[in-house]
């Protein structure tokens, strides 16, 4: 089962789905906007993650320069908080297949992990 973490308005976000109902594969979407991601979801996200949280920041915007985190500085658990009171800052479309994490939309990546030819 694939679940897609999404924002309605994300163009990137809109196109995943597209490309997985083209393809006739279901899917669960969370709209971490609407409902958003507790401490602990943000945690397992950062565990499929190669490089940890900054994998999942999206550093070049507004909020992220008002925060003044020291995203290095803090523990996984405060970093998943942060994350939790703040889903602007994540990178999305967030595309969770078993154990694995597929962050933003490429198409041909896309693909390849939703198993689309």
């Amino acid at each position: 089962m694939i679940t897609l973490y999404t924002k309605p308005t994300c163009n990137p976000c809109r196109k995943v789905k597209s490309l997985l109902n083209e393809a006739d594969i279901s899917y669960v979407e969370r709209d971490f906007f609407s409902t958003p991601l507790t401490p602990q979801e943000l945690e397992d996200l950062i565990a499929l993650t190669e490089n940890g949280v900054e994998d999942l920041l999206l550093i070049y915007t507004k909020i992220h320069d008002n925060l003044y985190l020291d995203f290095e500085g803090m523990s996984t658990e405060e970093l998943a908080t942060a994350l939790a009171e703040n889903p602007r800052l994540l990178r999305r479309p967030l595309i969770v297949k078993g154990q694995e994490l597929l962050i933003g939309f490429e198409e041909i990546s896309c693909k390849a992990f939703c198993g689309i030819h």
